[in-house]
Parts: C-alpha cells; sequence; structure tokens
C-alpha cells in the first residue's frame, strides 16, 4: 500500500503542478479543459505504475473530475478551496492504495528493480513529492495565505512581473536543499539575509505595511517549506 500510495502521490503532485499550465488551473470549470487536465492526471498515473491498472486509475480519474468541476463551480480560489481540493485528491491517493494496490511484478518499470533499488526509487519519489509540495505547492499556498494583506496594498506592490513569486520559489527550493542536506545553519542565512535586506523598509514608516506584507509572507514561505521538506524526509525514511 505504502509503495502504491508513493507513486500515485508523486503522479498526482507531477500533473497538477508541473504538468498543468496556471490557465488551466484558471479554466477548469470549462469541461473541455478539465477533460484534458484529466487525460494528463490518468497518463501520469499510467506511467508512474508502469502498467495499465482499470481498478487504479478509473477511480482516480473520475474522483479528480468531480473534485475539480466542484471546486471551479462551487468555491473560490481562496486558501481553504485550495486546501481542500489538495487534501481531497490525496485522500483519494491513500483510498485507492489501501482498497486497491499496484502489482509492481506486471510493472515495466519496477518489476526489474531488486529490494534494495526499489527502496531507493521509493525514497527518491518521496523526496520528489516533498519538493513539488515545498516549492511548488508553497507558490499558491502563500500567495493565497497573504492575498488578503495583499489587497489592502494595491499598487504599492508594483515590481517586477510575478517577481515575488520567483523569490518565494526560490527561497523554497534553497530551503528544501538544506533540509535534505541536513543544513539547518543555511536556511538560518537565509532568514537573516532576508530581514537585513527589509530593514530599511521597517525603519521607513511610509513602507512599513509593504515591510510587514513581506515578512508574513516570507515567514509563512520558510514554514510551509520547512514543515514539507521534513516530512518528506521523515516518510522517504520508511523506505
Amino acid at each position: 500500500m505504502i509503495e502504491t500510495f508513493t507513486i500515485l502521490l508523486l503522479a498526482h503532485l507531477l500533473a497538477d503542478f508541473v504538468f498543468q499550465p496556471e490557465r488551466f488551473a484558471k479554466r477548469k470549470g470549462e469541461v473541455g479543459v478539465l477533460t484534458v487536465h484529466i487525460a494528463i492526471v490518468t497518463v501520469t498515473a499510467f506511467l508512474a505504475l508502469g502498467y495499465f491498472a482499470p481498478m487504479i486509475l478509473v477511480p482516480i480519474a473520475v474522483t479528480h473530475f468531480v473534485i475539480d468541476l466542484t471546486k471551479s463551480r462551487l468555491g473560490t480560489f481562496n486558501l481553504r478551496w485550495f486546501l481542500g481540493d489538495q487534501g481531497a485528491h490525496i485522500a483519494v491517493v491513500a483510498a485507492v492504495s489501501i482498497l486497491a494496490p499496484a502489482d509492481l511484478s506486471k510493472s515495466l518499470i519496477y518489476v526489474h528493480l531488486n529490494a534494495a533499488e526499489l527502496a531507493s526509487t521509493l525514497s527518491a519519489m518521496m523526496l520528489g513529492s516533498g519538493f513539488i509540495l515545498a516549492v511548488l505547492a508553497g507558490t499558491y499556498g502563500v500567495e493565497l495565505f497573504v492575498k488578503p494583506h495583499a489587497d489592502t496594498l494595491g499598487d504599492a506592490l508594483n515590481g517586477l512581473p510575478k517577481g515575488g513569486r520567483v523569490i518565494g520559489q526560490l527561497e523554497r527550493f534553497l530551503v528544501f536543499i538544506f533540509s535534505v542536506t541536513h543544513n539547518p545553519a543555511g536556511i538560518g542565512f537565509l532568514i537573516a539575509a532576508k530581514s537585513i535586506l527589509r530593514f530599511g523598509d521597517i525603519s521607513n514608516h511610509s513602507q512599513r505595511k509593504v515591510a510587514e506584507y513581506v515578512i508574513i509572507g516570507t515567514l509563512c514561505s520558510f514554514s510551509w517549506a520547512i514543515g514539507f521538506s521534513q516530512l518528506a524526509m521523515w516518510a522517504a525514511g520508511l523506505f
């Protein structure tokens, strides 16, 4: 079951955060766009498993369609709906892994691996899932968390197009690397460096709101990255 969960979790995260353009994410209320996304979800899961398993692929495709359509038609793109959407997808992955675990002896990928090689592969896949959650999913999690504050600042946040998003992804990438290499001092250095860069704005009363917004976003970004990095390391250690 845990092998199946690890494989399907990575497949889901790849389909939702790597192989899904942002324009698709915003238009999944359209059945045509959503159908293409579901095809990508299904093919990614099939390729990750290495064999055709209808008892796994069909439930994932159907439930993914229903969950995404429901969110797009009834919900709004806020943090609560984002976390609920991802939680529902991962719960389905867990349920399928329990009720219909994959037979890896049928897989063109895993059948040729011995026990040690399989364990190393699954461990790496779990770290890959952690990387996507920490760095890419964190983009949406952090942006949605600080959005209420951003809305009050308006033009005060004007800068490079998506500059804040790129900075956030880079800092979470570095946090993930420092975490998996057991280098907490590197994380401390990042926090200190960003604090120094923003010190002038904090002392400037006219920019205080912007500085507080940046601090909130930074703390959220670092906390998100550290949390998922540590969770991924723990899960990878199960193998």
